[in-house]
């Protein structure tokens, strides 16, 4: 990706400002990502009752990667099943 390809946005997170690098066209994503990490943040912090940003910002990255592989490993479950089927269905 060319360096002209990117630009800077603004996005929010526990109350601070950051300039994040963005490639053209995928601003809204890039904003949606942020309020929802944002809103993870905020969550865990009301809930831990916790100070430290740095550990706040620590256990939402754990726990969103958690989701993540979580969600993969049933998508390729899944994904599997619907192969065992389809094979299946052509023997």
């Amino acid at each position: 990706m060319a360096q002209g390809d990117n630009q800077g946005l603004a996005i929010t997170l526990l109350g601070k400002q950051h300039m994040i690098a963005c490639p053209k066209g995928k601003e809204d994503e890039l904003l949606a990502a942020a309020n929802r990490l944002n809103d993870e943040l905020n969550e865990f912090k009301q809930r831990a009752h916790t100070k430290s940003d740095d550990k706040v910002l620590l256990m939402v990255a754990l726990n969103l990667c958690h989701e993540l592989l979580s969600a993969d490993a049933q998508h390729t479950k899944q994904m599997n099943q619907l192969i065992v089927k389809l094979l299946s269905a052509v023997e």
